[in-house]
C-alpha cells in the first residue's frame, strides 16, 4: 500500500512539477509514486492491496473522473485535485465545459490563487476542501533552479538548432486541432458556446500561421513552434517544416525551458505567461485576430497586445531590450490568479495541504450513478489491459508485444507509446530528483 499516488496527463506540462511535490513528501517520510491516467502503473495499483490512501488527480471535474480515480484509492477514499487548469475564459465557464458539477464538488481542490478559490467557494465546494497552494511552476523560477536549464548548445546540438542565429519561441495553445470531426461534433451539442470558440481558435491559427510564414520569407532566425500537449499537427505545419528549414514543430521539454534561452518569446492565449515571466522572461502577445470578451482568458484582459503583421515582424526580427519593469507589472497582475509567497515554494504548500488530506480520520462518500459506474469500468478495462501489457515488457524488455500475434496491430502501437510515454516520464522524473539532491 502506497501513501500518495500522483496522476498525470502530460510530462512536459506536469512531471516537472509533480517530482518537486514527491520528492517533499519522501522528504517527510510519505511513500509517492506518480503515474499517467492511462498506461503503466494502471494494473498495478487498481489491485485492492496496492490501491492508494490520497489519490492525486490532474483534473477533477465530473462524476466520471471520480469513478475514475476512485478504482486506485483505498477507504477511507481521498481525492485531491491539483487542478493544471485553472484559467479559463467566460465562454468555458457558461458552458459549463471547465466547471467543478456534481460530486467532484465534494473531493478536494488546490487552487494557484484567489480567482479559482473564489470561483470553486461561489460554485458550492465546501470551503475545508480548498486550498490556496500558489503554482508549482512558478517554483522553477526560484534562485533554487537557477542552474536547472539546459544551455543553448545542448538543445542546438540535439535539434540541429544553429546556437548563433536568433531563437524565435511561439507557444501555441491552438487545442481545437486536438479534436476529430465526431469528438468535436459530441463536445459542441453537449457545451454551449465550444462551436464558437473552436471556429474563432481555428480561424486564428490559420491567421498565425500566415504571420509565421511571412516572417520565415525573409528571416533566418531559428523559429520554434511549440504545440500544447493536446494540439496535434495540422497538414499546413508539417508543410511548413518541410517548406522553411529554420521552421521547427518542437514538443520537446517544457515552455520554461525554450522560454529561458529563447532570444524573443511569442504567445497567444498561452496561461504559461505567469511561469516564463517567474523566470524573469518578457513576451508578446500575438492576436491577428482581436479576441471577443467572453473568449479572452481571464488573466489577459489587461494585456497589450501585437496585432497587425508588421509589428510582428518587427518585434521578432529587431528584437526588444528585455523590460523588467513590464515583467513585473505583469506578475504583479497575475497575482489574483497566481499567490506567489516569496518565503515558501508552491510544492512545499501543496505538501502541507496533502498532509492535512492524509491525516483526516474521515474519508469521502460519494453518491454515484451505478449505471455510469458499470458504464466507465467497461471502457477502463481496455485501459487496464493495455496497461499490464506495458508493465510486462517494461519489466521484460524481451516480452515484446509486437511478438504477440493475439493483439491487434492498433493496440500494439498504443502500448509502445505508452512505453515510450513512460520513458520519458521516467528521464524527466531523475533528473529533477537528482538535481534536488544536489542543490538543496
Amino acid at each position: 500500500m502506497i501513501d500518495f499516488l500522483i496522476f498525470y496527463e502530460h510530462v512536459n506540462r506536469e512531471i516537472e512539477n509533480d517530482t518537486l511535490l514527491k520528492h517533499e513528501l519522501e522528504k517527510r517520510g510519505y511513500s509517492c509514486e506518480i503515474i499517467r491516467h492511462s498506461g503503466p502503473g494502471l494494473y498495478h495499483y487498481h489491485k485492492k492491496k496496492n490501491r492508494a490512501r490520497v489519490v492525486v488527480t490532474p483534473w477533477l471535474r465530473y462524476n466520471v473522473d471520480v469513478i475514475e480515480y476512485l478504482q486506485y484509492a483505498k477507504k477511507p477514499y481521498k481525492l485531491v485535485n491539483l487542478q493544471y487548469e485553472q484559467v479559463y475564459n467566460k465562454n468555458g465557464l457558461d458552458s459549463g465545459l471547465v466547471q467543478i458539477i456534481d460530486e467532484a464538488k465534494k473531493c478536494y481542490h488546490t487552487c494557484w490563487g484567489e480567482n479559482s478559490y473564489k470561483r470553486l467557494l461561489d460554485s458550492g465546494v465546501p470551503k475545508e476542501n480548498l486550498y490556496i497552494t500558489g503554482a508549482m511552476q512558478q517554483d522553477y523560477g526560484r534562485p533554487l533552479f537557477n542552474d536547472y536549464y539546459y544551455p543553448r548548445e545542448k538543445l542546438a546540438e540535439e535539434f540541429s538548432l544553429d546556437k548563433d542565429k536568433k531563437w524565435i519561441l511561439f507557444v501555441s495553445s491552438f487545442t481545437a486541432t486536438a479534436y476529430g470531426k465526431k469528438g468535436a461534433e459530441i463536445l459542441e451539442r453537449k457545451y454551449k458556446g465550444i462551436k464558437e470558440s473552436r471556429a474563432f481558435s481555428i480561424k486564428s491559427h490559420m491567421k498565425m500561421l500566415d504571420w509565421i510564414e511571412e516572417f520565415l520569407k525573409n528571416s533566418d532566425s531559428e523559429f520554434i513552434y511549440r504545440p500544447h500537449p493536446s494540439e496535434k499537427d495540422c497538414e499546413r505545419l508539417v508543410e511548413m517544416e518541410e517548406k522553411y528549414p529554420n521552421f521547427h514543430i518542437n514538443r520537446a521539454y517544457s515552455v520554461k525551458q525554450w522560454a529561458k534561452i529563447a532570444d524573443r518569446v511569442n504567445l497567444w492565449i498561452s496561461t504559461s505567461n505567469a511561469e516564463i515571466c517567474s523566470l524573469g522572461v518578457d513576451y508578446s502577445i500575438i492576436r491577428p485576430y482581436p479576441i471577443p470578451e467572453h473568449i479572452e482568458v481571464e488573466s489577459m484582459h489587461n494585456e497589450e497586445f501585437i496585432d497587425t503583421l508588421e509589428n510582428f515582424i518587427e518585434i521578432n526580427t529587431n528584437i526588444p531590450t528585455p523590460s523588467k519593469e513590464r515583467v513585473k507589472k505583469r506578475l504583479d497582475n497575475l497575482s489574483y490568479f497566481y499567490d506567489y509567497d516569496e518565503n515558501r515554494a508552491a510544492y512545499e504548500r501543496f505538501a502541507d495541504f496533502l498532509e492535512v488530506v492524509y491525516k483526516k480520520q474521515e474519508g469521502i462518500k460519494f453518491n454515484l450513478n451505478l449505471f455510469e459506474k458499470i458504464k466507465y469500468t467497461f471502457r477502463e478495462f481496455k485501459n487496464r489491459t493495455a496497461s499490464k501489457f506495458a508493465e510486462k515488457q517494461i519489466e521484460n524488455p524481451k516480452n515484446n508485444c509486437a511478438n504477440n500475434p493475439f493483439i491487434k496491430p492498433v493496440v500494439k502501437t498504443n502500448i509502445c507509446k505508452l512505453i515510450d510515454n513512460f520513458n520519458t516520464k521516467c528521464e524527466a522524473e531523475q533528473r529533477v530528483t537528482e538535481y534536488l539532491n544536489n542543490h538543496e
